[in-house]
């Protein structure tokens, strides 16, 4: 009877030379500590795509307007290109990524023709560059994985980490924002506030927080301090997911490791299942990333068939690395977030680790089993960092006006967002304008928009270590409510 082996992942040939390099150095902590002002951005890039799902030779531009309409181009297209270069300033440059072999020569003239009258106008702007994702080496190499056989969604996502890597290896940028069209446009204040500072040291990417879902890869910033994280990306994210696309190509199936395998849904080079392959694999990447930072190790039960790269992250199906991944240590354990379980049985679909993440405002997901009771398109009621700045100010001059009426609640949706984002002037205004009690609520309850239990403006406020936010709070709480016991306990005050 097979002796069933527990082993760590070093023993892996191809792997082991990857692991050995991060093993060899002492065990690093996470730089919880480091001030944030260490990675403020030299130079940062923004880097918008799009990519066609099929070639259309009578369309006009590389965005498909209705009929050619410049009023729909520029509502839908344009105007979230010019809004990023507006906010970025001289800070950035703008890169607008597209697919030539997806598009017409004449329609990339057209467009490049339309921004450049526009941007000659506002010399103060970010520079627009276009880019080719035909001239990255892994589509190059690879030109059937990028063709209208695989799925627009999944070229996407691959494209969104390909691109990353290759302007960050390359040194073009220090960092690297990607944003799909529709995410808001955010300053360089916005997109390098303390919180997000802090999780670039310690992790070197930050993800859009995508509630419901655990994460969004529609925004993410990666910066070129980390550079196991790029080899994790290149490893766990491109270059298998390259392997896959060519496996179910060559007239392989997909496996769906959390649903028994169906022959209807998976049949042999199909590419449909591969749609949501490349966002999935982002859990197992991070694990990786983490053992390449000598932080945890893997465990495996039965070493069968993990001898290499393909069948360590899985060519047909996506293998679920945390399940077999393990802290090196309990405070490591605790800075990853990693959830375990008493006992032998492990449910791996709630097994969770740390995946670093920012509050930005972002659509719905395209995939369908988004919950729509969650997320609510064009909801005139919903609080967005779009409408943030305006509700904001009308809910504290109702606020104001209606001071003693004790039966005015304030929204503490509010305060959260404003202290997620490390919105330091719109706190200090909130603070200065409730009252003791009104804050005291609002701090400690959960936001409704944000309805979880951890959705406290308090647990935000202290889940990070946001120094100049907290001395602007503790400074007005001194001054202007130092007899309100409650609020003084809440932040520890004497």
């Amino acid at each position: 009877m097979k002796q069933i082996l527990v082993f760590l992942f070093i023993l892996f040939p191809l792997l082991a030379k990857d692991a050995a390099a991060a093993a060899a150095a002492p065990s690093p902590a996470l730089a919880s500590d480091t001030a944030a002002t260490d990675v403020a951005p030299i130079n940062y890039s923004i880097n918008l795509m799009w990519v066609g799902k099929n070639l259309n030779r009578k369309q006009m531009y590389i965005y498909p307007a209705r009929n050619g309409s410049k009023k729909d181009l520029n509502v839908k297209f344009l105007k979230h290109i010019f809004e990023w270069a507006k906010v970025t300033r001289r800070d950035g440059i703008v890169y607008l990524w597209y697919d030539s072999e997806m598009t017409t020569a004449k329609a990339v003239e057209n467009t490049q023709s339309l921004i450049n009258k526009i941007k000659s106008k506002h010399p103060d702007w970010a520079d627009i560059v276009f880019k080719d994702v035909r001239s990255l080496p892994e589509v190059v190499k690879n030109i059937d994985v990028f063709s209208e056989n695989v799925p627009v969604f999944f070229r996407i996502d691959l494209l969104r980490a390909i691109a990353a890597y290759r302007v960050l290896t390359s040194g073009e940028s220090q960092y690297f924002v990607h944003a799909d069209l529709d995410v808001r446009p955010l300053s360089k204040r916005e997109l390098f506030d303390q919180e997000t500072r802090e999780e670039l040291i310690n992790f070197g990417i930050v993800m859009a927080d995508g509630k419901p879902l655990e994460f969004e890869n529609s925004f993410q910033i990666i910066g070129n301090g980390k550079p196991n994280l790029l080899l994790a990306m290149k490893k766990g994210i491109i270059d298998i997911n390259i392997g896959r696309a060519q496996h179910i190509l060559g007239g392989g199936r997909w496996i769906d490791v959390d649903k028994e395998e169906d022959e209807k849904d998976n049949t042999p080079g199909d590419t449909h299942p591969l749609e949501q392959v490349v966002y999935d694999s982002y859990r197992s990447m991070f694990c990786y990333f983490y053992l390449l930072e000598n932080w945890g190790q893997f465990q495996f039960r039965d070493p069968t068939g993990i001898r290499n790269l393909s069948n360590f992250f899985g060519i047909d199906r996506i293998n679920p690395l945390i399940n077999f991944f393990r802290p090196l240590n309990q405070r490591i354990e605790h800075e990853l977030e990693f959830s375990h379980y008493d006992g032998a049985k492990r449910n791996p679909s709630e097994l969770e680790i740390k995946i670093p993440k920012k509050v930005v405002e972002i659509p719905p997901s395209h995939f369908s089993h988004i919950d729509t009771n969650i997320l609510v398109k064009n909801d005139p009621n919903k609080i967005t960092l779009k409408n943030f700045s305006k509700k904001l100010n009308e809910a504290l001059n109702a606020t104001a006006a209606a001071a003693a009426k004790r039966e005015f609640e304030f929204d503490n949706t509010f305060l959260y967002l404003a202290v997620r984002n490390n919105y330091i002037q719109d706190t200090v205004r909130i603070f200065n304008t409730l009252s003791a009690e009104q804050l005291v609520r609002a701090l400690t309850t959960v936001s409704p928009q944000y309805n979880h239990v951890q959705a406290t403006p308090l647990n935000a406020i202290m889940e990070k270590n946001r120094s100049e936010l907290l001395a602007a709070l503790v400074s007005i709480i001194r001054y202007k409510f130092s007899d309100n016991r409650e609020l003084m306990d809440l932040f520890q005050l004497q």
